[in-house]
């Protein structure tokens, strides 16, 4: 019966994982689009989407890293961005399944095209 709470646990922390990462994926989105629009990414950009991830998730914004082209480039040029975000508590009961290191780190690593005219 434990077995079956643990499983049952489990799938509940996977569902608020799977969340998060749904989430972060559309304020990423969002960022690059703001990011095309512009040219490069700006240190405004970085503080809004690490303020957005950290309000939409609950994740402490010193566990997000954004980086990426910080010189504009002009239409058709290529705009680089790598956004990595420490995920806590990815499985319930860790200590019952012999998980030491609860936490993982979400990364998207992309590029995009400038439409900065």
């Amino acid at each position: 019966i434990i077995l079956i709470m643990a499983m049952f646990l489990q799938m509940s922390a996977n569902q608020r994982t799977y969340t998060k990462l749904i989430a972060i994926d559309q304020l990423v989105n969002n960022f690059k689009e703001v990011a095309k629009e512009d040219g490069y990414i700006t240190s405004s950009n970085k503080r809004n989407l690490t303020s957005e991830i950290s309000s939409k998730t609950g994740i402490n914004s010193s566990n997000i890293s954004v980086s990426g082209t910080s010189s504009r480039v002009t239409r058709g040029g290529i705009i680089n961005y790598k956004v990595a975000v420490k995920i806590d508590d990815i499985m319930a009961a860790p200590k019952f399944w012999g998980v030491s290191n609860n936490s993982g780190t979400y990364t998207i690593n992309q590029s995009t095209t400038s439409e900065y005219i």
